[in-house]
């Protein structure tokens, strides 16, 4: 069936409908009085076909309501297959493991706006091309974005990147680094194979982590003279 929540919704519980076992089809439509939508909310059995359609408003997706409950499974299921997914302008905060092993493909357009990315939110996802993070965003939390397929990574105004965040991003082959850059944690960009240039544009070198840039033969990094 199609899943129609009410137009003047206001709350959905985690888990809302993660049981269900008849497939929903059609449109998925977020009602304009919800601003949050809650882990594993719509992970329900739906069709390949389901598309969900997020409305302006929407300022948090897959944050728990508790600071003790991870997150273990993403906020919608993995059979709906999003391509170039954009995301609200008024979105703020995504959780851990948000949408991590969904079916997303080609470029992530993330908002200007937002300012917490959590832990494993695009995991695991089939997102491409160039990934630019927002001059909101500040710190690319762990495995954030780790086993995608991004090319291309612009992260100008980043000043934490932490450990694991790109692991296994094996078609990545370009890194764009802001002169703001404090820390790299362990194993940021490990088993990136085609990773070749990485430039960076910190006069004062940021602190690497253990094993940052394993498993490369030729890889070029490119500083400022003046941090040499």
């Amino acid at each position: 069936g199609t899943l129609s929540l009410p137009s003047g919704l206001e709350y959905l519980g985690e888990d809302a409908f993660s049981q269900c076992g008849t497939a929903l089809q059609g449109d998925i439509v977020i009602p304009t009085t919800l601003s949050s939508l809650p882990p594993e909310a719509l992970r329900a059995n739906m069709g390949e076909n389901s598309r969900l359609l997020l409305h302006e408003g929407i300022i948090e997706i897959g944050v728990p309501r508790s600071m003790n409950s991870m997150p273990t499974y993403p906020v919608i299921s993995e059979k709906i297959y999003i391509n170039n997914m954009i995301l609200p302008s008024s979105l703020e905060h995504i959780g851990p493991n948000a949408f991590r092993g969904c079916s997303i493909g080609g470029e992530l357009h993330l908002p200007d706006n937002i300012k917490v990315i959590e832990s494993g939110a695009f995991s695991s996802t089939d997102i491409n091309g160039t990934l630019e993070l927002p001059k909101s965003l500040q710190t690319v939390m762990s495995d954030t974005f780790a086993w995608t397929n991004i090319s291309r990574l612009e992260a100008l105004n980043i000043q934490v990147i932490e450990s694991g965040a790109f692991w296994g991003c094996r078609n990545l082959n370009t890194v764009f680094l802001g002169s703001d850059l404090e820390l790299v944690d362990d194993n940021a960009f490990s088993d990136c194979p085609s990773l070749s240039s990485v430039i960076c544009l910190a006069k004062d070198p940021p602190i690497l982590g253990e094993e940052v840039f394993w498993w490369y033969d030729d890889m070029v990094l490119l500083v400022p003279e003046e941090s040499l």
